[in-house]
Order: structure tokens, then sequence, then C-alpha cells
């Protein structure tokens, strides 16, 4: 009997939010219901999080719904640790997203995961000489490129959308005898060399990088059914490298409107800019 009651306090006592021990009702209440940002640190004045809100009020006080046995180990580490919760008021959501953007990218809070270190983004380059080319991914700008795409918030997830590409280029270029090896070239640095001895297919890479037509795979998708290529293998990953390209063309018309929208003289994003423009855009089409 008196293990079971005291079992019964433990399941009380963990099933109790850490900020309601810390912050008493009167706090939360104190809270203005309007957009803004808000912090959370811990007691040395440490910033741990940052968040924006459309009702502050609203949204800080859902952390109090944050228990034991209910919640994900980081959001209970985050109210747990959190002893000094403050707030910033902002003249609309618009304006809140992009304050909070700017937060993440100077302050890098602990607890934050999204938008917190654009410094990482990466451009597509492209290099020429002759009929010989080369794509890279890289954190910087390179004047020596012929054409630069993007930014791009993953290198990790881009570089085999980037392989799967060359592939199909690869495919295009070549001439049925030469079909052995598609696979592409890896270069010094994380990219890939390739041939094109076609301007015209030259042209139909650099409009589907911009965005601006799918072409290329639609090129490849029909040579694909002609001739197809005589390993069963290969042709099952020529299929899977078209769908990974049409995946990831939303991604480029994305940043192409982005471009379009923020009437950018650039052919790319400036990744410092690229959260703060997605802001933007959604904000114009509510």
């Amino acid at each position: 009997m008196l293990l079971t009651m005291i079992k019964q306090q433990l399941l009380l006592l963990k099933a109790e939010s850490p900020l309601n021990k810390r912050f008493a009702a009167e706090f939360f209440k104190e809270i203005p219901s309007v957009a803004g940002v808000y912090y959370f640190r811990n007691s040395f004045g440490s910033l741990l999080y940052v968040g924006k809100a459309k009702n502050l009020r609203r949204r800080v006080s859902s952390y109090k719904q944050i228990k034991f046995g209910r919640s994900s180990k980081r959001l209970l580490r985050l109210v747990t640790e959190t002893c000094i919760i403050s707030w910033e008021v902002c003249g609309s959501e618009e304006e809140a997203l992009l304050r909070e953007n700017s937060l993440l990218r100077t302050f890098k809070p602990p607890f934050n995961r999204v938008n917190t270190w654009a410094e990482n983004y990466v451009y597509l380059h492209v290099f020429k000489s002759g009929q010989d080319f080369l794509l890279t991914l890289d954190k910087e700008l390179n004047p020596q490129a012929m054409r630069t795409f993007g930014a791009f918030k993953s290198k990790k997830i881009l570089l085999p959308k980037l392989k799967s590409l060359m592939r199909l280029v690869n495919y295009i270029a070549m001439e049925p005898d030469e079909m052995l090896n598609l696979e592409p070239e890896a270069g010094d640095s994380e990219g890939y060399f390739f041939k094109v001895n076609n301007p015209f297919l030259e042209n139909d890479l650099y409009s589907y990088l911009k965005g601006e037509s799918e072409k290329l795979l639609m090129d490849a998708e029909n040579r694909l059914k002609k001739l197809g290529h005589k390993d069963s293998f290969v042709e099952f990953t020529l299929q899977q490298d078209i769908l990974i390209a049409r995946e990831f063309y939303p991604t480029l018309t994305k940043n192409l409107n982005l471009i379009k929208m923020a009437g950018l003289r650039l052919p790319f994003i400036p990744k410092t800019s690229l959260d703060d423009l997605k802001v933007l855009e959604k904000s114009l089409l509510q």
C-alpha cells in the first residue's frame, strides 16, 4: 500500500510542468497577445532558445504542457533548464519571423536547429573548359565559375541529386556504344566532371538548374524509352535518376521565383538572404 502511494506521488511529480514550478500563473497573463519573438534563458542568463509567435501569450504558455513522459527529451531539457523568459513585441508575424531569423543567425541558440547556420549553405558552381565541365558545391562564391546557382541549405542532400543529374547528362550525351560507364567522374572538391559536346544539351542543363525547364529530363526519359540500356540494372538506375531529378526541380523553381520576387540582379540567392526571402514569399502568398 505504501509503495503504491509513493509511486502515485512520483507520477504526479513527473506529470507537473517544470515551467509551472518556476513561473506563477500571473507571469503568463502578463505576456501580451501580439506577434513577437520570445527568449528562453538558463539561470546564468545564457540564451537557450529563440522562437517567434503570432500570439506571444498563447505560444509561450503552450510550453507549460511539456511534461515528463509526454514530451520529447529535447523539449524536456529545454523547459527544465529555462529559468528566464522574456519577449520582444513585433509589428506583425512577418516582422517576427524576420527578427527570429536574424537572431538565429547571430546567436545560434543550442536548442534551435533550423535556420541557424546560413554560413553552411552552399552554392552550385559550373566551371567550363572546352567540352569539359565541372560542377562543384561550395560554401563560398567563386568568381572563376562560369555559372552559379543556389543557394541550397544542405550539401549532404544535394550531392546525390547532383550525381543523378550527371548520370542523365552522360546518358544523353553519349552514343549507344559508349554507354558502358555512365558514372560521373568525381572532382577534387565535392563535385563531378563531365563532358558536353552539344550546345543544346548545355543550354538544357542550365535551364534545368535555373528552374526554367525540365526539357533535359524529358529528353533523358524519351531516350530511355527508345534505346534503353543493355544493362538492366543501369537502366533501372537511370529511371530512378529521372525521378530524383524531377523531385528536386521544384526547389530550383522556388529559388528562381525568389530571385524574381526580390528583384535580384544576381542569378543566385545570397545564402544569408535565403531564409528571409522564404519568409517574404510566404507573406505574399497569404
